[in-house]
């Protein structure tokens, strides 16, 4: 997938993201969805790639009808950020130094490893009920579908994770 197209898809996924967790909250386990969010970082990295305006068309997420769940998609979107880190660094050839083009990679910078514990406690925490831990379970899954069929070129169109269609 060229670069760009990588950039508008997770532009897209996180404004889609943006928008569902408005609720269910998660402060009860110590997770501020508003500090986590990277959008403005995508957006400006597609503003410095020079990539068109407006996202292509996205598989469904999952639903997010709990905390579990959004806990279990969170595990999955938190979790991109640590590879994205490194994806920031194998760009250093390609793009100029700084964190132009790469912004959404490098995520939370500082902040990061803090909120990565933040994420894994409450995830522990959370999970620590079988019920809350199956839901988290079932909506990672899901996410890890929809992140795949995001990012997987298909002829004639978007890639649907099993199951959405």
């Amino acid at each position: 997938m060229p670069m760009p197209r990588c950039c508008a898809a997770c532009s897209a996924s996180t404004a889609r993201w943006r928008r569902r967790w408005t609720r269910p909250c998660l402060a009860p386990w110590g997770i501020d969805v508003a500090e986590r969010r990277r959008a403005w970082m995508i957006e400006a990295d597609l503003r410095a790639l020079g990539a068109p305006a407006g996202p292509p068309a996205l598989a469904p997420l999952p639903p997010l009808g709990s905390a579990a769940r959004a806990l279990g998609c969170l595990y999955v979107t938190e979790g991109s950020t640590l590879g994205g880190r490194q994806l920031a660094r194998a760009l250093d050839g390609l793009l100029p130094p700084g964190p132009e083009g790469r912004r959404f990679l490098l995520g939370h910078a500082e902040a990061h490893a803090a909120m990565w514990r933040a994420c894994c406690q409450a995830l522990e925490a959370c999970g620590a009920d079988p019920a809350r831990r199956a839901a988290m379970l079932a909506a990672a899954t899901a996410t890890f579908a929809a992140f795949e069929a995001w990012f997987t070129p298909s002829p004639g169109g978007v890639a649907l994770p099993p199951g959405a269609e």
